[in-house]
């Protein structure tokens, strides 16, 4: 009897556990199958992928095109700048300078009296940044800060043959700061007294409304100082090197040696501001971080000097398609060789367009689609063109 009642109780407790077991095998089934396309789940990352255009990478196969729309004979000018809008641009030639609205002459502009440097144009497109003026495009006006001549003298000695002049000055973006080379420039007169034997080249730092010396940024050889570029939070320098001062407080904090100490000729900006690119009399391009000018590359550009420089602002995902976020800019550089060399910022050469003479300067457009070469020797030109980049 007792034996009896042992087989049953296990015989339970087997059924139990079968039971179990095919309802936890039920559970794991597959769904059944519907008819028509499943739903795929993707990564997160890649859910969105083509809402937007992708960043390019520098290995990106580019196609680059130029298409010459007007080209102004017999005119130079080595000094370029487009302004905000994209469709009027400034050449500057020494003492005087025109500003053209795509390839129409609009109006000339002469100097009052000084070199007209690299010229630049405000964020709102109204003013326009000569050298030591700055031209009210609408009122036809120039503006000079009154203390200008003074301040090229300060801390001076007080000997035969002290006069500078203004070789090169730009403005910052507000116009508050202006930032001048003064280089020596004697008279020749045969005054008595001891001649000056003291720095040819001073960098000043002035307000940009009154003139007033702020301080001297640096005392050198005047060749050793040529290319300015003043910003909201930095002054660069080139010359033979590259110098970087940081604003507000206006002190050096960096200097270095480029181009294998050859001289710097231009220098653009990344629109991060976060690294710098120079063209050098050595044919080279080079990269530097900003502020520290830690050197990042340098290839060889062109034979010859490297003369001209300019930063497209990116690739576009496609022909028509706006500019990708983040993606990497491209290098367009000029030299004695006459070529216009477009490259990667990585070093890569994508195009190569001779010009039939040297090419003296260039500038783009801010969104990229425009672009005017100055071609010298002895048939220069001004050369207005749509540029387009894409992706092959």
């Amino acid at each position: 009897m007792l034996r009896a009642m042992r087989r049953q109780a296990l015989a339970m407790v087997l059924a139990v556990l079968l039971g179990a077991a095919f309802a936890g095998a039920a559970c794991r089934q597959s769904p059944p199958k519907v008819d028509g396309p499943q739903p795929t789940e993707r990564p997160p990352e890649t859910m969105n992928r083509d809402a937007a255009p992708v960043p390019i990478d520098d290995a990106a196969p580019v196609r680059i095109e130029t298409e010459t729309l007007a080209e102004i004979p017999g005119q130079r000018g080595s000094r370029l700048a487009f302004a905000p809008d994209g469709k009027s641009w400034f050449v500057a030639r020494s003492m005087d300078g025109v500003l053209y609205r795509e390839a129409t002459e609009l109006k000339r502009v002469a100097s009052p009296g000084a070199w007209l440097s690299q010229p630049s144009f405000s964020p709102d497109g109204r003013t326009l940044s000569l050298g030591p003026y700055r031209y009210d495009l609408a009122a036809d006006r120039f503006f000079t800060p009154p203390g200008v001549e003074n301040a090229l003298l300060v801390r001076v000695p007080s000997v035969r043959d002290t006069a500078f002049g203004i070789a090169s000055a730009a403005f910052s973006p507000d116009g508050d700061l202006l930032v001048v080379l003064a280089r020596h420039a004697p008279s020749g007169d045969l005054d008595t007294g001891p001649p000056y034997l003291g720095p040819t080249g001073r960098l000043l730092a002035l307000d940009g409304r009154t003139g007033s010396l702020l301080r001297v940024l640096w005392e050198g050889m005047d060749y050793e100082c040529s290319v300015l570029h003043v910003g909201d939070r930095l002054v660069l320098a080139g010359g033979v090197g590259l110098r970087v001062f940081e604003r507000p407080g206006l002190g050096q904090r960096a200097a270095v040696k480029a181009h294998k100490g050859t001289q710097v000729n231009a220098l653009a900006l990344f629109p991060d501001g976060t690294q710098v690119a120079t063209a050098g009399a050595n044919g080279e391009i080079a990269i530097w971080t900003l502020p520290a000018l830690d050197a990042v590359r340098a290839f060889k550009a062109h034979d010859g000097r490297a003369r001209a420089l300019a930063l497209h602002p990116g690739l576009s995902a496609g022909p028509g398609a706006p500019v990708a976020p983040g993606g990497a800019p491209l290098l367009v550089s000029g030299g004695d060789d006459g070529r216009l060399a477009w490259s990667t910022t990585g070093g890569r050469l994508l195009a190569d367009f001779p010009q039939g003479g040297p090419v003296e300067g260039l500038a783009l457009s801010p969104s990229g689609d425009r672009m005017v070469v100055a071609v010298g020797g002895p048939s220069p030109s001004l050369r207005y063109q749509r540029v387009t980049v894409s992706l092959r």
